[in-house]
């Protein structure tokens, strides 16, 4: 099995705002962290403006598809300082790393010890969440501007015949979910359907139940 990579700062300056953090990677570092979000950013763009626009899709995934996932990290960090993490051993620190890779945490390093540091931003937006009507505005690059399907079922065989229009949502609603499971995927080797129908169901009013949405991504 291939050790998790753990990337860490390269420059870091103690402060806990995101922009900062993701601006002490190189410039081809956070670009593969937009890469990792399906992201293709042009090279040609400065590293500030690499940063802002990477910053409301971290954010966008971590109210939705990691929502769960960070809620339970953050439940273990000290009210006292939620930005810091003190790791033990690399072998915890490990553990991090796939949240370190999509930008979400950063880790810092030192002689034998590590810290991991998780942005004032993310924080705010787990804790507060975001309002449905936001959450349209802000979905993947590769969906916006779509609305979910109003009709749900069997999302890959609908007619053609005066249901055009139908059938290509119910496709969008079909590839946001699978994009989902391949992220979980990818991650934990795994995917949950009774975890994707609560963030679907948080954040769209066209609801589907476990059961559809188990159907949906089975091949």
């Amino acid at each position: 099995m291939t050790e998790p990579t753990i990337d860490s700062l390269k420059e870091y300056s103690g402060d806990y705002r995101m922009i900062n953090l993701l601006m002490g990677y190189t410039k081809s570092h956070m670009m593969q962290i937009a890469d990792s979000h399906g992201l293709t950013l042009p090279k040609s763009w400065k590293k500030i403006k690499v940063a802002e626009a990477l910053m409301p899709h971290i954010l966008h995934q971590a109210q939705t598809l990691y929502q769960e996932i960070l809620d339970e990290v953050l439940s273990i960090i000290p009210e006292s300082n939620q930005n810091v993490l003190p790791v033990k051993d690399s072998e915890s620190l490990k553990g991090f790393a796939p949240l370190i890779k999509k930008g979400f945490f950063f880790a810092v390093t030192a002689d034998d010890s590590s810290i991991v540091i998780i942005p004032t931003e993310l924080i705010d937006a787990i804790n507060e969440g975001r309002p449905e009507e936001d959450v349209f505005q802000t979905i993947p690059s590769d969906t916006q501007g779509e609305e979910p399907a109003d009709k749900l079922t069997d999302l890959r065989n609908q007619s053609a015949d005066g249901e055009e229009e139908t059938s290509n949502h119910s496709e969008k609603t079909y590839d946001l979910l699978l994009k989902w499971k391949k992220q979980l995927t990818a991650i934990y080797g795994g995917f949950s359907s009774s975890h994707l129908h609560e963030v679907w169901n948080r954040y769209y009013t066209d609801s589907l139940t476990e059961e559809e949405i188990t159907e949906i991504l089975t091949d």
